[in-house]
Order: C-alpha cells, then sequence, then structure tokens
C-alpha cells in the first residue's frame, strides 16, 4: 500500500512537472535541471527497486553555465562542489582522451559527498583504437 501511495506521488509530480514544462515557466534547460527534475527524479528512485535510477550531465562544467546553473561569479573551482549538491553522479568526459592525474581525482573526492558517483569514460584507445579486442 506504501509503494503504491509513493507511486501516485511520482505519477502526479511527474505530471505537475510536465504542467512546469508546458507553461513556459522554465527560463531554460539549466533552470529545470537545477529546481524541478532532481527532485522528481529522487521521488521516482524511491518506489523503483534497486538499481535507482540516477541523473547527472556530462560534465560539471560547460560554457554557458555560468548565470543558469551556476550563480554569476561563483569560482570554477566551487563548481563541482556546487554541482554534487543537486546531482548524485557526474560523467568524466575527459578520461577518454587521457588519465586523469591522481591529485586531480583526489580533488574531486574532496569537493564531493563519499556516496557521489563519478562515471568515467573508457579510453579511446580500448573503445575506438583496439574495438574492445583483447580485453
Amino acid at each position: 500500500m506504501a509503494l503504491q501511495r509513493q507511486c501516485q506521488t511520482i505519477s502526479k509530480t511527474t505530471g505537475l512537472f510536465e504542467e512546469y514544462l508546458a507553461s513556459g515557466d522554465a527560463r531554460n534547460d539549466a533552470d529545470i535541471m537545477s529546481a524541478s527534475l532532481p527532485s522528481m527524479l529522487q521521488s521516482y528512485t524511491s518506489c523503483v527497486n534497486h538499481p535507482p535510477i540516477l541523473l547527472g550531465t556530462s560534465s560539471f562544467t560547460a560554457t554557458g553555465w555560468e548565470g543558469s546553473f551556476y550563480p554569476k561569479g561563483m569560482r570554477s573551482s566551487d563548481y563541482l562542489a556546487f554541482y554534487a549538491e543537486r546531482f548524485h553522479t557526474v560523467e568524466v568526459d575527459s578520461t577518454f582522451y587521457a588519465c586523469p592525474a591522481a591529485r586531480t581525482v583526489s580533488n574531486w573526492a574532496s569537493r564531493t559527498p563519499d556516496d557521489f558517483i563519478f562515471s568515467v569514460k573508457a579510453p579511446q584507445t580500448i573503445t575506438h583504437e583496439k574495438v574492445l579486442r583483447g580485453l
């Protein structure tokens, strides 16, 4: 019964989110992501058996995010901590091109909660040059 109530709440939340999108009140994608979608999906994952659905982006920095997602004037060194307060995971695209330094990875870990998930891309040497052979 409790699970049914949770799922009904999710259905209602999803409907409200769709209404929000249709209303034109959403100023841009970052507004949607930072305000409504994470809380909607957090509610959704509470009624789904493991593994949960996690929402994140392909990076925690992107041209144009300052002033729309990140507050104007925020230092780029504070972006990851701010991002991690709103999302539970992020894709690390740079690992496709090179292995990050241990110091960089330690820095990321120190700026995020213990349960934050970094989804790293497999290096292009494996996926494109060796075409997944010899693994």
